[in-house]
């Protein structure tokens, strides 16, 4: 059931080497069931706090060739997703934010209900570019950030099976992003 959700949200994706270290856990140990985890992301140059510990490292979704990888986790209500990517150029934002979450809205077979053009605080006067958006399909509603900086895209979604809705937990995991400046 979990492989076949994973495929409806995000295509078909290809497992990769794990990329992500979860802090405080030796590699390959696992968190407590319902843990908050922290997972700093391997070359992506972010870290965000999962409500539980991913349970895998994914590969790009086939419509998505640039991305690098994401990590999720699914707790059988919710599902928790980030991924990045690095272009061999600087990205427009305005065509990189939209794009990719119509990607997302249709890679779970639905359509971007609300989006909104913001800015993601990095730090004081250091504003990145960013989309917020919802989507919903006939089994999934979704809630994402997409943040550009420079060469990289980050991207976070959090997903609910329907019949429920997305809960202050989606909220806390996408404010729980964070950032890194970027050193080439």
């Amino acid at each position: 059931m979990r492989f076949a959700t994973v495929i409806l949200v995000c295509g078909l994706l290809a497992a990769l080497p794990a990329h992500a270290d979860i802090k405080g856990l030796a590699p390959g140990a696992v968190a407590p069931a319902g843990q908050p985890t922290i997972v700093t992301s391997k070359g992506g140059g972010f870290s965000i706090v999962f409500p539980i510990p991913p349970e895998a490292a994914m590969g790009a979704p086939r419509r998505m060739p640039n991305w690098i990888g994401s990590d999720f986790a699914d707790d059988g209500t919710s599902m928790w997703m980030t991924g990045f990517a690095i272009s061999n150029h600087d990205t427009d934002p305005n065509m990189d934010l939209v794009s990719n979450a119509y990607t997302i809205a249709q890679s779970m077979n639905g359509q971007v209900l609300n989006h909104d053009w913001t800015s993601f605080a990095r730090g004081p006067g250091d504003d990145l570019p960013a989309y917020s958006f919802t989507a919903e399909s006939a089994e999934l509603r979704a809630k994402g950030l997409i943040v550009v900086d420079g060469r990289r895209t980050i991207l976070i979604v959090a997903f609910v099976r329907k019949p429920n809705d997305l809960t202050k937990a989606a909220d806390d995991f996408l404010h729980s992003l964070h950032i890194d400046k970027q050193t080439n």
